[in-house]
């Protein structure tokens, strides 16, 4: 049951502010009035998704959710638990609190550079390296419609017997509902001239075009990113090593043909620097596109590190195009650190959900006036990147370059022989060269390397998204909720959930939901005083079964006499 101290839950009055408006929130987070951002560390569950027993690296992740079931959340990374290159896929169906991970193999010996997706119907496409090493390699393609229970193929998209290296790739698929809508594209650096290429599939991941060059004869480029416009054009940036700048080129017939390359912005940081520690760093694009139907629908957005200002180290910095990838803003740092210091943030990625807000998770050296170890920190914006909110750090330990190392040389696979790989191939950037977050249904998703153990493991995390509605009238709304945690987190059964108030209540309703909406518990309380009041609840559901790991909705509702309307809103990590 949910009990209240010091008095019980039960039918009672409090004090509704004049509007009825209800009050949504959830319990992973301390919650500020209204939109104002979070500026403490909240407790972040810190989840370890591969299950080897190894020294081994674990680096290089993406993750994605799946649209029709917000609780499904798909992994994948670069795993050498078994002593050379392989990905490791995890899925979870509890909204990422626990997860089932294992390896998935190519037709050639070694995988990696992981990279995946998510189409509106909720196939999963997850596109690997598959190599031989110094020999035949291929870009292979892993589709799943079963949430990363099972994956079919691999479907072979690019082949070189050895001339060139298919390499940093990337993959998107278009979601708009149009006529290409389905089709797969995969953009990628051919190396060893370094040339930007790509391929589409029009059959969901079966069969592929042949391979189209899109960057400019004659310039070294590589990591590119694809993103499909609203009007189904695909856009392709990548980081252009001869121009100092991130480039980029639009087709406007599904990748077919490409035109002139053009300057997203320029960049003051050489392709795969290296940072203290010997961690590899490109200022490398992260884009991606709002899909809503609301006010900024279609905005495209492009996150990426750079030293742009001196004396800062590398710095997350946001530009984003309104007008369908013809121009850009101008740059808007998101690392919210004191400036002037030599503090270096990296590996940025970013996400945008199904209300328009963008949602940002990087490396960050800030806690660390050595500039040396690393945690992850998280950001979001409401308005479209032009501010965002305070820096929340997600990692509860700082992870460090010399824990970043592995316990014994692998060997390569059976049919490779038996030497031994060398180093620098091995470690490929140290941690590898980037990073995660998905976002669905208010619960922010990230991932990322972790080294809290030692060695490299592949490290994930929930997080509440909260955000502010304004009230009918469009001026300020009401702020009753100055803060709501819960201890601890994620929440277990007969945990406490602190609930502080800034006038008091009269009569409400406290409501459990999944977060498909379907409601799972409900009980009417009151009166609330001023200030802090405590709650605890056993975790079942209103007919007293126990509920399920999982994420769920927190919903407190003040009954008035005009409809309630929700102020904040935000979700929660549960476990038994």
């Amino acid at each position: 049951m949910i009990c209240s101290s010091p008095r019980s839950l039960g039918i009672a009055r409090f004090g509704a502010p004049a509007s009825g408006r209800a009050i949504v929130f959830g319990l992973a987070l301390a919650l500020a009035a209204a939109s104002a951002p979070v500026a403490a560390l909240a407790d972040y569950p810190q989840i370890r998704l591969n299950t080897d027993n190894t020294t081994q690296l674990q680096n290089e992740q993406q993750i994605a959710v799946n649209p029709l079931d917000p609780d499904n959340v798909v992994a994948c990374w670069r795993d050498f638990r078994l002593g050379y290159r392989q990905v490791g896929v995890g899925y979870s169906f509890d909204g990422g609190t626990t997860w089932t991970d294992f390896l998935i193999g190519g037709e050639l010996p070694w995988d990696s550079d992981p990279v995946l997706t998510v189409h509106r119907d909720g196939t999963f496409y997850l596109v690997v390296i598959n190599y031989r090493n110094g020999a035949e390699n291929q870009l292979s393609v892993h589709r799943s419609t079963t949430g990363g229970l099972t994956w079919e193929g691999p479907f072979t998209a690019v082949y070189s017997a050895g001339f060139d290296f298919e390499d940093k790739e990337w993959v998107a698929v278009d979601r708009t509902g149009g006529l290409r809508d389905g089709h797969v594209y995969i953009a990628w650096s051919r190396f060893y001239d370094v040339k930007i290429m790509c391929v589409r599939s029009t059959d969901r991941g079966v069969t592929w075009s042949s391979p189209v060059q899109v960057s400019d004869p004659s310039l070294t480029s590589q990591w590119p990113v694809p993103v499909v416009l609203r009007n189904g054009e695909l856009l392709v940036a990548w980081d252009s090593y001869d121009t100092n700048r991130i480039a980029y080129d639009i087709s406007l017939n599904g990748g077919a043909t490409w035109g002139a390359d053009r300057t997203l912005t320029t960049t003051s940081t050489p392709a795969q620097s290296t940072i203290n520690g010997g961690i590899s760093v490109f200022p490398y694009p992260s884009l991606v596109l709002d899909e809503t139907g609301g006010p900024r629908a279609g905005w495209v957005y492009c996150v990426y590190p750079d030293a742009a200002v001196g004396g800062n180290g590398m710095d997350i910095w946001c530009r984003r195009s309104t007008n369908d990838g013809l121009t850009w803003s101008s740059r808007v740092r998101v690392n919210d650190d004191a400036q002037g210091l030599v503090r270096d943030q990296f590996h940025p990625w970013v996400a945008c959900d199904e209300t328009g807000v963008l949602h940002a998770t990087w490396y960050d050296r800030r806690n660390d006036a050595g500039n040396y170890l690393w945690h992850i920190y998280y950001a979001f914006s409401t308005d479209g990147g032009v501010t965002w909110s305070t820096n929340e750090r997600v990692t509860t330990v700082a992870s460090s370059p010399g824990n970043a190392g592995r316990g014994e040389e692998p060997s390569r696979p059976p049919l490779e022989g038996t030497a031994s790989q060398p180093l620098a191939l091995l470690m490929a950037g140290l941690i590898g060269e980037y990073s995660g977050v998905a976002v669905r249904a208010g619960v922010v998703h990230p991932i990322w390397t972790d080294t809290r153990n030692g060695h490299q493991d592949t490290y994930a995390s929930v997080i509440a998204s909260a955000t502010a509605i304004p009230s009918p009238a469009g001026g300020p709304a009401a702020a009753p909720v100055l803060a709501l945690r819960a201890t601890p987190n994620p929440l277990v059964p007969g945990g406490q959930l602190h609930l502080v108030l800034a006038a008091p209540f009269d009569r409400g309703e406290l409501a459990i939901h999944h977060v498909s909406g379907r409601r799972l518990r409900t009980l009417e309380i009151g009166p609330l005083p001023v200030g802090e009041n405590t709650f605890t609840w056993d975790g079942r559901d209103e007919a007293g079964r126990e509920l399920p790991n999982g994420v769920y909705l927190l919903r407190l509702s003040s009954k008035g006499a005009l409809p309630v309307r929700p102020l904040i809103q935000a979700k929660v990590a549960f476990v038994r």
